[in-house]
């Protein structure tokens, strides 16, 4: 055994182990999965569904999180070396609790604060589960695929019966973020030269666009491009790259003169005068004037925030019908001032590099696809926060933290990713 099986704790030991002693663990942990992803996939029908005071997708939020907390809990003894490196994750979620005592917003600050905990809870306990499961990393790659299906035909009935920008079973914008986990993962694997991933990854890119969602049209586009040039030399880079950004461009232009509403929703002839002025009515929903007023009200408190939901909170007494920022930075600016965005932003690139370093250091093919999954889906979701409210939503972050997870514990050996961490060397 190596000195860094030894420091990691080898997964061939644990794994017989674990599994023989805690076998309830191990079944809550698959079930725990089958709920993230499959409940996921039809969070667009359960925010139709409410019992009493409680939506669908709330439900599908405190299960989560009360499964997710008694795992962390009760795999505490399986702690890894890598939770060291999610410190920053873990400190900011400190902030966020604490944040609730000076939080006008007490009731909705507790399901933003909420969903982020369940976010870090199953990062963790994935982590950890992922070292003594061989199994969860083929279980949790097949339940994307699933639920990424299932979320895609829901779409297309939606579609179907209401027409492009339909929200009559999933809401557009919210199908459209979950879709890009679908679409990192198919991306993944046209980069890993997988039979049939292009064509899929068309096809949940092509569900996106007529969704109508801009920012994630924008999103898969940039994904598109980013996927083949991850892992490439210079040279490879040099010689593609001008053909790429060739064809996204005819791509891109193309979808917008032949989808008129998608590119209205651009602002139509006159895209950045459209956005800014909000002139593009229920399209753009005059974003700038919204982030405008979120901005003056950071600036009142401006270290330390106002609290977790006071963002929603002061939008709610301005505008009619507008309870989210849609920009996420600039809620965690408002609720947690500047130390906190400056901790979650310092944690997230931590997690985006330690995804990086599995991709370049995984041995199997599906370690690999699986690190280059976490590592778009992470891309897509920091490219989404500028215009959205995914901090905030449970069906995209919770799928997330476990495909992190799943791959931080699992892929490439845990002696080659630690080891490049401690001398700060990217493999070639």
């Amino acid at each position: 055994m190596t000195v860094g099986a030894k420091l990691v704790g080898a997964s061939p030991s644990l794994e017989p182990w674990y599994l023989r002693t805690h076998r309830t663990s191990a079944a809550m942990y698959q079930v725990l999965l089958g709920f993230a992803f499959l409940g996921s996939a039809f969070a667009g029908p359960l925010s139709h569904l409410h019992i009493g005071v409680m939506s669908g997708q709330g439900l599908l939020t405190v299960l989560l999180a009360m499964s997710s907390f008694a795992l962390l809990v009760g795999s505490w003894h399986l702690r890894a070396p890598v939770e060291g490196y999610l410190r920053p994750l873990a400190a900011f979620t400190v902030w966020v609790v604490a944040s609730l005592s000076w939080s006008p917003a007490w009731r909705t600050g507790s399901q933003n604060v909420l969903v982020w905990a369940t976010f870090v809870a199953l990062l963790l306990v994935s982590v950890r589960f992922a070292r003594v499961s061989r199994d969860s990393i083929r279980l949790v790659a097949r339940l994307l695929v699933v639920s990424s299906g299932v979320a895609a035909v829901l779409y297309a009935i939606s579609l179907a019966s209401s027409g492009m920008g339909s929200d009559a079973v999933w809401g557009n914008r919210t199908f459209a973020q979950f879709a890009l986990l679908g679409l990192s993962w198919f991306l993944a694997g046209w980069r890993c030269r997988c039979r049939h991933s292009l064509l899929a990854a068309i096809v949940m890119a092509a569900l996106i666009a007529l969704s109508l969602s801009r920012t994630a049209f924008a999103a898969a586009v940039v994904l598109f491009f980013l996927a083949p040039f991850v892992g490439a030399t210079w040279k490879r880079r040099a010689l593609m790259a001008p053909a790429a950004v060739i064809c996204l461009a005819f791509l891109v232009m193309g979808v917008l003169r032949f989808v008129e509403p998608l590119s209205e929703r651009f602002g139509g002839d006159q895209p950045v005068q459209g956005i800014l002025d909000g002139s593009s009515g229920a399209y753009t929903s005059g974003r700038v004037v919204m982030w405008t007023e979120v901005w003056q009200s950071a600036a009142e408190a401006p270290w330390i925030g106002k609290g977790a939901g006071s963002a929603s909170s002061h939008l709610a007494e301005i505008f009619d019908n507008i309870t989210h920022p849609h920009n996420d930075y600039l809620r965690i600016l408002h609720d947690y001032g500047v130390v906190g965005l400056l901790v979650f932003l310092y944690g997230s690139l931590r997690a985006g590099r330690l995804s990086w370093l599995s991709w370049t250091q995984a041995e199997t093919l599906l370690e690999r696809r699986l690190s280059l999954t976490a590592f778009l889906a992470l891309s897509a979701i920091a490219m989404m926060m500028v215009t959205d409210n995914t901090f905030v939503y449970v069906f995209v972050m919770a799928p997330v933290a476990i495909l992190l997870g799943t791959t931080l514990g699992r892929a490439g050996g845990p002696d080659n990713i630690w080891r490049s961490v401690a001398s700060g060397r990217t493999a070639r």
